[in-house]
């Protein structure tokens, strides 16, 4: 039941990289939230995924941007870049690549 998997950010205004500069790039209305574009963001993030059973939670260091090129679409718009900096995980960790390395190394 439900989604496979599910992500929520939460941008604090009160602590980004410009300070109050930052903040106040951010606008709301009854239908849209404008979110400052070329601008280094942070926000707090919690990320299920539901279908293999694991929980994350972090902060996240991102940059909406202009976008003239794609290969997807013929009207690019915007681009993301994100970087995920996990603070805590619930679930079962693959260390199967890191035991094969570690077998390497030994040899």
């Amino acid at each position: 039941e439900g989604p496979l998997m599910s992500l929520v950010w939460h941008f604090d205004l009160n602590n980004q990289i410009g300070g109050a500069e930052t903040a106040n790039l951010f606008s709301a209305n009854s239908t849209h939230v404008n979110i400052p574009i070329n601008t280094k963001l942070l926000a707090g993030y919690s990320m299920s995924n539901h279908a293999q059973g694991e929980h994350e939670t972090g902060i996240l260091t991102t940059k909406f941007a202009n976008n003239p090129y794609s290969i997807v679409t013929q009207k690019p718009f915007a681009m993301l870049a994100e970087k995920y900096h996990t603070l805590t995980y619930d679930g079962e960790l693959d260390h199967n690549w890191v035991d094969h390395i570690r077998a390497e190394l030994k040899q």
